[in-house]
């Protein structure tokens, strides 16, 4: 199923009670450039942000079906780990020793101001 972004756009205008003038002002373009974007299929994704955030509404949840439905579909091999399974008990191992140093440098540097 196809979107139609732009037409999507113009109906959350219209729900808003924002004039396309105020609409065009909120999203730094002009009049003619947001009935451009109501005629667009797509639209960039900054833009697409940026519209959002103005509308208050998340735009994107519209293109989540299609996300899934070629999820369902690949043929992708599941991706591999970045690390081991030791390498990963190695990283929380020095994830604890850095916040136990952290921890005494914070008490020696307390006891250097006491003295």
């Amino acid at each position: 199923m196809n979107i139609h972004i732009g037409q999507i756009i113009k109906k959350e205008v219209k729900l808003s009670d924002m004039s396309v003038k105020d609409f065009a002002e909120s999203i730094n373009c002009s009049r003619r450039n947001v009935y451009a974007i109501f005629g667009k299929e797509s639209i960039d994704t900054n833009m697409l942000i940026n519209i959002s955030r103005v509308l208050g509404k998340n735009l994107f949840k519209h293109y989540d079906h299609i996300l899934e439905e070629k999820h369902e579909t690949s043929n992708l091999e599941e991706p591999k780990p970045i690390y081991s399974k030791e390498e990963i008990q190695k990283i929380k191992y020095l994830e604890k020793e850095i916040q136990h140093l952290e921890e005494i440098n914070k008490l020696l540097k307390e006891k250097g101001k006491n003295s």
